[in-house]
């Protein structure tokens, strides 16, 4: 059976990982391995720590290994390959903008008013997709249509 894995962490170490657990900006894997650590480092186990967080063993083991192997650079993965986004944070903010303004936009209608004002040409697939996944709460701008009012059903009880 091997030797047990096990961290030590500096004060330093130890402060940093407690503010990436809690921080909600930061990524859930990567508030996932500060928590590992730092229950690894307070003296608990693999197999109580995968339980706690709902990991596999080898997932909490190699973040510990990362931990030890490269650090505080151990939290993140390395970037993927592919295309880099063609639009930045910087651009949402006319989007929104956009929303806020026209009356009941379309995918095909943010991307044209976001290639005048950004130069950032997007597919109105791709903008609808970038909704979603924002989760707008205007669904009239994801497909373009009218949004039907509900029927009003304690009107209808009371004749």
């Amino acid at each position: 059976m091997p030797a047990p894995l096990r961290v030590q962490l500096s004060e330093q170490d130890d402060q940093k990982l407690r503010e990436l657990s809690l921080a909600a900006s930061t990524s859930r894997i990567v508030r996932q391995r500060a928590m590992a650590i730092r229950l690894n480092a307070g003296g608990l186990n693999v197999p109580w720590i995968a339980r706690h967080l709902d990991q596999h063993e080898h997932t909490i083991r190699n973040a510990l290994r990362r931990w030890q192997k490269q650090g505080m650079e151990g939290l993140w993965d390395a970037p993927r390959s592919g295309r880099p986004r063609s639009w930045k944070e910087e651009d949402w903010q006319v989007v929104e903008d956009c929303l806020q303004e026209l009356y009941r936009p379309t995918s095909q209608q943010l991307c044209e008013t976001l290639a005048d004002a950004r130069q950032v040409k997007l597919s109105s697939r791709q903008m609808s997709r970038l909704l979603k996944k924002r989760a707008v709460a205007a669904p009239q701008a994801l497909s373009g249509l009218p949004v039907q009012a509900e029927p009003d059903t304690n009107s209808a009880i009371e004749s």
